[in-house]
């Protein structure tokens, strides 16, 4: 079972606990989920074992601080993974569950928030009472009252309903004196300003105050600045935890803010917040922790957080952080826990993290750092927790971990590691727990963990481990929990695990090992066992077994029946796959504690297994605790017989009520058993059911119980399946006799390679949300036979979310098909109708639309188009229409097919025509030949030296051509560096020499019959460049798979894109970097060439810091004259209009679509970038070099301002939806442009010259522009 899929009911557990409180009077009990909430204990035990069961990760709440510095003073928050939530990270705990091979990178889930809110609903003191504003004025019942023995209300919550009263009219309605006070008070809905201010300013304490209130939490602000001199020590004289969260663009005003001196805690996660006012923490020099979660920080003043001279926690998570910005901490010396996980950090500067010499926890995850500096930790002696996952680092520094000789937890998952420091973790006698999965070590020191004697977890999981040292783990006495999972392991030594007497978890699945003869010898008692996908014919049980709760066998060819004996403890058993010949359940069930029995053999090609059971040696087996069953292609007759009591023994049949029950082998038919019969061996509720290769002819599931898959793929001789109750899943692919399901509903459906014929079910009771039909075995045998499917797929369309007929090789008809599956389907989750009021079609997502390995190919299209709300309709007044996004699918012959006859055939022209003109080659040159013979007989000298002049030419013309050719054997690839509009680039070395090369995609050369042609073009193109200033070209070649590539210089630092993010002022201001493009693009306007594509990501920055422009895929669109053509629309574009007329394709905005790169075959616009692109390319019009030129001014904008140069976000807002295209030419139009603004937080502002000369290259007309000759003068 995967993690999510238990998250599911932990998620209504939580709901029901968050939910039952407040909807009950204070003197109601809560039941149902109430009673679960209370038995707090008992529900987190069973949420454990759940978790232990099926591997996945945790953090439990035992030996552990239950108390932080701010949730000591605050009331329990939510549990959740996104923005809303304050939370403590629990890294430090000592109870970790890491996931089996299944469940590779997911997070453990901390239960000690979830242990506090089941708590805090359970409690009395967890009560909640929601009011709206209007109703707590207006309404005496909503005012909390003291009743003589009832549990007291905690929590008020107000929603602001936007139907207030005049504010002159509260105060006579509020509540004056309340007998109790109330610790927490959240305030949401749509708040504004007004009332929000009155109520904040008018408690219900006599003077007006929230005398009781500890913690206050706004969201949902409707107005963007909050003044926080309504929060004062007056109104709020108790407050010790400030939350303000999930509002858009929140800005601070602190002027005039005395805050509460109690208050210890400031939470303002995911406001969109850029910046701080510069004295927002002028008054708070007693904040313990302070949370700006969520937010799109960049860089803040080095000594805003000076102030804060007691904070003990910060947190950063998700926000844009830049490596130089990070010297604010210089100020933080009594820092504690610090996370700056998801931000922007390219490197980490030591001396900014300095001055944490109090620091116990700090994730660092989650960032682009690289190199790891080898004194980063030197002064944090007092680490407990380092997180560097997912950082991309590839080294780790000799000596790096030599100060922290307390640290008790490091996280190095997720990069690029390949070895390790011997001794990197010499004297960390401290440490139990080591994550480095999903890295590339191959191999470990055998002294590496010598001194790590206090080691619990240890994760070593997806690296490229080939082998382990025999005492690599000698000195870890209490080693719980071994994860080896994804390694290439084939053999380990003996007694390898005897010296860890507490190992509990041992998982080494998806390796290769072939034997455990003496690995797992020794004094420890193991629980979990994961040995999967190995290759494993027995295993032998030399260690003491009875605490053993979990053997995971399965994937592997086990010939031998692994011995069950002495597994008292153990609850499941999985060995599917194997390929034992006779297997005797009776040991097996003689477990007592059995709950999942699956034992499914492999294939039935490859042979067949036998079940028995000795019912003699097992008389007290009764099946009840049995609730998972797999014995699929296992010949289970007589255990099934038995289970039914149609056998002498055991005398009364089994009490099974399996939850999962999978069977089925060659054979097995309902003359045996029926369907009935099965069904007496299922629970009430059953999560899946699966019959295969079976000759059954007719099913009818159980009427008395609830399924939520079945499984009936590959019956041979099924013809009907009858669902009586609602399905969430039915397969029944490969069983070619099929032609009939009826019954209930049915979520996801396969039909497969099946007979069943299209009807009215499909896609509206049957396969609701996912349909199958690939490789159907029934084929229309004309049109007319056709056209009943092809309604069957424009109704899927409609409905479902995902539609897959592939590799049904009669759909050959493109015009047809298009003509059903191109009906526009609006994107709405409510039913909407055009402004004259026809309704139109609607799902509330585009499906996905497969129809692989058939002459046809579709393409989902998408417009916009202006419509009404159905409901908003039927209201009758003055309609509003909305912009709304509509789908289709356009539908064309697949590639290595053309049109014939209505048809789409196989594309052989391509051989026939080489056929034919080779034939006709042959005869002329034969007939030539002869000619000339006759004709210059007595000149055979002339021809003679004649021909040996050309054969000399043609050598010297190949031996220039060869110069350019590499062979990909030349290469090694090193790593995968980018992807392009055009290719991928990957690092590679050349002989002695580091290159890129880029490689043609495949998706790409598909696109039409030119793209080689072009690709040779960009070759000629390049073969004449050579400048500092432009990428130097090495030569070209083909790879194995055919696709063409160049090599070309590998630029060190990147593009500048990246540059940009590195907070790097001091060269950027320079303006050497924009000299540079300047004079490139100098040279190449020099060759009467343009460009086309100028942008920060096309421009590649060497280790000397100097610019030179890269990727000419859009240059050699220039010579096949392709820039400015129109065709069809592509995938993701709609049409719409502009001023001057005639963008009649345009892109639904997205800042992402602003900065790629467009393929003009796709687009009226020329190709290019949008955000980049001067006017008269985003018309389509003709354009020239000038167009560069205003590219290269936004360049200089981006420069300067180190912003995604995003005109519509400025000019339109973040809500933006609509084209894209048009919408920036009437813009520009206009006349706006990016505005050069005055930067608040310090960076660096170029000077007013350069702004002038931006504004000129970004001229509306290209005669206005100055040429990049005189711009490269002007930047000298």
């Amino acid at each position: 079972m995967q993690p999510s899929s238990l998250l599911f009911p932990l998620v209504l557990v939580l709901v029901a606990c968050t939910l039952s409180a407040p909807s009950v009077t204070l003197a109601e009990e809560s039941t149902g989920a109430g009673l679960l909430c209370q038995d707090v204990d008992n529900t987190l035990q069973r949420i454990v074992a759940s978790f232990h069961k099926n591997g996945v990760p945790f953090i439990g709440v035992e030996a552990r601080d239950l108390r932080t510095a701010a949730e000591a003073t605050a009331a329990p928050t939510m549990p959740s993974h996104n923005a809303s939530t304050s939370h403590t990270n629990g890294l430090n705990s000592q109870q970790t569950a890491f996931p089996d091979s299944e469940n590779v990178g997911e997070e453990p889930i901390d239960l000690l928030p979830i242990y506090r809110w089941l708590k805090a609903s359970a409690s009395g003191e967890g009560r909640t009472k929601h009011c709206t504003l209007t109703n707590f004025l207006r309404e005496p019942g909503c005012h909390p009252t003291v009743v003589e023995g009832s549990e007291n209300v905690t929590v008020i919550r107000i929603t602001f309903d936007g139907s207030l009263p005049s504010p002159l009219a509260y105060g006579a309605d509020l509540p004056t004196d309340w007998p109790y006070d109330v610790p927490q008070l959240v305030l949401d809905g749509q708040v504004t300003q007004g009332p929000l201010e009155w109520l904040l300013e008018n408690g219900p304490r006599s003077g007006g105050t929230w005398t009781g209130v500890k913690t206050l939490h706004i969201t949902g602000l409707s107005f963007r600045t909050l003044h926080l001199a309504n929060i004062t020590a007056t109104t709020f004289p108790s407050l010790e935890c400030l939350e303000i969260i999930n509002n858009r663009h929140l800005h601070l005003n602190v002027d005039n803010f005395t805050p509460p001196m109690q208050l210890r805690a400031l939470i303002l996660n995911n406001n969109s917040m850029t910046t701080l006012p510069r004295n927002m923490f002028a008054s708070l020099s007693q904040l313990k922790e302070l949370r700006l979660d969520y937010n799109r920080f960049r860089r803040l003043n080095h000594t805003i957080f000076a102030p804060l001279s007691n904070l003990t926690v910060l947190s950063f998570i998700h926000n844009r952080l830049l490596s130089r910005s990070m010297f604010f901490l210089r100020h933080l010396g009594q820092l504690q826990r610090l996370d700056v996980r998801f931000n922007d950090l390219t490197r980490l500067i030591s001396r900014a993290y300095w001055q944490l010499t109090s620091l116990t926890h700090l994730w660092l995850g989650d960032n682009p750092i690289g190199r790891l500096p080898q004194d980063l930790l030197a002064n944090m002696t007092r680490l407990d927790v380092i997180d560097i996952s997912s950082a991309h680092v590839s080294l780790v520094p000799r000596g790096f971990l030599s100060d922290n000789k307390v640290l008790g937890r490091i996280d190095l998952a997720n990069n690029l590691l390949s070895r390790l420091p011997a001794h990197l973790l010499n004297g960390l006698t401290h440490l139990h727990t080591v994550r480095l999965r999903n890295n590339v070590i191959t191999t470990l020191h055998r002294d590496f963990f010598r001194d790590a004697h206090a080691l619990t977890t240890l994760d070593l999981s997806r690296n490229g481990l080939g082998g382990l040292h025999p005492t690599l783990l000698s000195s870890c006495p209490g080693l719980t929990e071994f994860n080896c999972n994804h390694n290439e392991l084939r053999l380990l030594p003996p007694l390898f695990f005897q010296n860890n007497t507490n190992v509990t978890h041992v998982r080494l699945s998806d390796n290769a090992i072939t034997s455990l003869e003496g690995v797992l010898r020794g004094p420890h008692q193991p629980h979990v066992l994961d040995l999967q996908n190995n290759h494993l014919t027995s295993l032998p049980i030399d260690m003491d077994v009875s605490e053993l709760q979990q053997l995971l066998l399965s994937g592997n060819p086990l010939v031998h029946q692994p011995s069950t004996e002495g597994m008292v403890a153990l609850h499941t058993l999985q060995m599917n796959g194997h390929r034992i010949s006779r297997l005797d359940l009776t040991p097996i069930l003689a477990l007592d504690s059995l709950t999942t029995l699956e034992a499914a053999a492999a294939d039935p090609s490859i042979g067949s297994t036998l079940a028995g059971v000795n019912w003699e040696r097992i008389p007290a087996f009764s099946g009840t605790k049995l609730h998972t069953l797999v014995l699929t292609n296992v010949a289970a007759r007589d255990f099934l017989l038995a289970s039914l009591g149609r056998k002498p023994q055991p005398t009364t049949p089994l009490a099974l009520k399996l939850r999962d029950l999978r069977l089925g082998w060659r054979g097995f038919s309902e003359a045996d058993f029926s369907m009935e019969d099965l069904c007496t061996l299922l629970a009430e509720e059953v999560l899946q059911f699966r019959l295969t290769h079976t000759d059954f002819e007719e099913l009818k599931l159980c009427e008395d119980v609830e399924f939520q898959a079945v499984h009936l793929p590959n019956n041979p001789q099924l013809t009907s399946v009858t669902v009586p109750n609602e399905l969430l899943e039915l397969n029944v692919a490969g069983s070619a006799k099929l032609s009939i399901i009826s019954g209930q509903n049915i979520e996801v459906l396969d039909i497969s390679g099946t007979s069943v014929r299209a009807s009215i079910t499909l896609c509206t009771h049957h396969g609701q949300r996912v349909l199958f039909a690939r490789n159907m075995a029934l084929r229309p045998r004309s049109i007319e036979a056709e056209i009943p499917v092809l309604a069957v797929m424009e109704r899927c369309l409609r409905l479902v979310d995902v539609l897959d007929i592939s590799g049904n090789s009669w759909i050959t008809r493109a015009n047809i098909v298009s003509r059903y599956a191109g009906l526009p389907i609006v994107i709405s989750d409510h039913p909407v109708q055009s402004i004259s009021g026809a309704n139109r079609p609607h799902n509330d997502r585009a499906p996905i639309f497969q129809l692989q390995d058939t002459p046809v190919q579709c393409e989902v299209k998408f417009t916009t188009e202006d419509l009404v709300p159905r409901e908003q309709a039927q209201a009758g007044g003055a309609l509003r229409p909305v912009a709304y996004s509509v789908y289709s699918f356009q539908c064309t012959c697949s590639r290595g097919f053309h049109m014939s006859g209505g048809q789409c055939v196989h594309d052989d022209r391509e051989t026939v025509n080489i056929a034919i003109l080779s034939v006709f080659a042959g005869l002329a040159f034969g007939l030539l030949m002869a000619w000339l013979s006759r004709r210059y007989r007595g000149l055979t000298k002339r021809i003679g030296l004649q021909q040996q002049l050309l054969v000399e030419m043609d050598e010297e013309v190949m031996a220039l051509k060869k110069a350019w050719e590499i062979e990909f054997g030349e290469l090694r690839l090193v790593e995968r560096v980018a992807a392009g509009a055009f290719g991928v680039v990957f690092k590679a070395e050349w002989d002695t020499v580091t290159v890129a090369v880029k490689v043609m995609q495949q998706g790409v050369m598909m696109f039409d019959e030119n793209t080689v042609q072009e690709f040779e073009k960009e070759v000629e193109f390049l073969q004449k460049t050579r400048h500092p200033n432009v990428v130097r070209f090495f030569g070209a070649g083909t790879d194995p798979s055919g696709s063409p590539f160049l090599v070309l210089e590998f630029v060190a630092m990147g593009s500048l894109k990246d540059l940009l993010r590195k907070d790097m002022e001091e060269v950027l201001s320079e303006l050497r970097l924009l000299r540079d493009v300047a004079s490139g693009m100098a040279f190449i306007h020099s060759l009467d060439q343009v460009h086309r594509d100028l942008k920060s990501g096309n421009v590649l920055v060497s280790g000397r810091l100097r610019a030179k422009i890269s990727d000419f895929g859009s240059i050699r669109q220039c010579f096949t004259g392709t820039a400015t053509t129109t065709a069809a629309t592509a995938p993701g574009v709609s049409r719409t209009s502009s001023l001057r007329g005639s963008i009649t394709s345009d892109v639904m905005y997205s800042q992402h679509a602003g900065t790629a790169t467009m393929v003009s075959a796709t687009l009226t616009a020329g190709v290019g970038t949008p955000l980049y692109m001067a006017p008269e390319a985003l018309m389509g019009d003709k354009y020239d070099a000038k167009a560069d030129v205003f590219s290269f001014g936004v360049l200089m904008w981006e420069v300067s301002t180190q912003r995604v140069p995003d005109l519509l976000q400025q000019e339109k807002g973040d809500g933006y939806r609509g084209p894209m295209l048009a919408t920036l030419f009437n813009l520009l139009e206009e006349g706006k442009r990016l505005k050069f603004e005055d930067n608040d937080d310090g960076a660096f502002v170029f000077p007013e010259w350069f702004q002038a000369l931006a504004e000129s290259c970004m001229a509306l007309q290209p005669e206005l522009r100055p040429s990049f000759a005189s711009l490269d003068a002007r930047f000298i």
